[in-house]
C-alpha cells in the first residue's frame, strides 16, 4: 500500500527529552498530528493517560498483542512494554497527515524490517545525550535503582549503535529542551518542503 502521509519517529536514549520534545513541536505552525504509544510502565505525575500514553496493564497488553493491534511493540529497559496501535498510525497516513510520534529503536527497526509501506515515508530523529547528562536527568525525575540505571545505559549503548544505522538524522540533545525542539522543528520543515 502507498501511503499520502509521512511519519516523523522521535527516539533516543533515556532522559533525551523525547515527549518534552514532540510536545514542544507540536505547538509550532508545523502541521503536525500525534499518534500516542500504548505502555505498561505506570504514568509518572506529569502524565496523562491518553494524552501522553494509552497506560495498559500487562494483561490488556498481552490480550491486543495476541489480537494483533500493534504495528510494532517491544520491552523497554528490559521492565515495561511499548506499542504503537495499526491503526492509530495507519488511518492518518491513508488520510495524508504529516504524523509525529515516539517511538523506541526496537520498534523502528521491526517497521523497517515487517512494514516496508510504511518505512518508504518514516524518516526518525534519534536525540543522544552524554551518559553523565542521562544520569542526571533520568534521576532528577524519579528515582531509580541502581539496576534500573544499569538497564538504562546498556540500552543506550545499543540504541546508540542501531540508530547509526536505522535512524535519519543524529541530533545532539544536550542544549536546552527549546534548542533541541528548535532543531528538531528545522529538521521536519526541511522534509516538509521538500515534497
Amino acid at each position: 500500500m502507498q501511503y499520502t502521509g509521512k511519519v516523523f519517529f522521535i527516539l533516543g536514549v533515556a532522559g533525551s527529552w523525547k515527549n518534552t520534545v514532540i510536545h514542544n513541536v507540536l505547538q509550532t505552525d508545523l502541521p503536525l498530528s500525534q499518534v500516542i504509544s500504548c505502555k505498561t510502565r505506570p504514568l509518572r505525575p506529569t502524565e496523562r493517560d491518553g494524552v501522553d500514553y494509552h497506560y495498559l496493564s500487562e494483561e490488556e497488553f498481552e490480550v491486543a498483542k495476541g489480537q494483533g493491534e500493534f504495528l510494532e511493540y517491544a520491552l523497554v529497559h528490559q521492565l515495561y512494554r511499548y506499542g504503537t496501535r495499526k491503526k492509530d498510525l495507519v488511518e492518518k497516513l491513508k488520510e495524508g497527515k504529516y504524523v509525529i510520534k515516539e517511538i523506541d529503536i526496537h520498534g523502528l527497526m521491526i517497521i523497517a524490517k515487517e512494514h516496508p509501506d510504511i518505512w518508504a515515508v518514516t524518516k526518525s530523529i534519534f536525540l543522544d545525550i552524554p551518559d553523565e547528562t542521562m544520569i542526571e536527568r533520568v534521576t532528577s525525575r524519579a528515582a531509580l535503582s541502581d539496576k534500573e540505571m544499569q538497564n538504562r545505559l546498556q540500552s543506550a549503548i545499543k540504541e546508540r549503535q542501531l540508530a547509526k544505522e536505522y535512524c535519519t538524522d543524529i541530533i545532539d540533545a544536550t542544549p536546552s529542551q527549546e534548542e533541541v525542539a528548535a532543531h528538531v522543528y528545522a529538521l521536519i520543515s526541511q522534509y516538509i518542503s521538500e515534497e
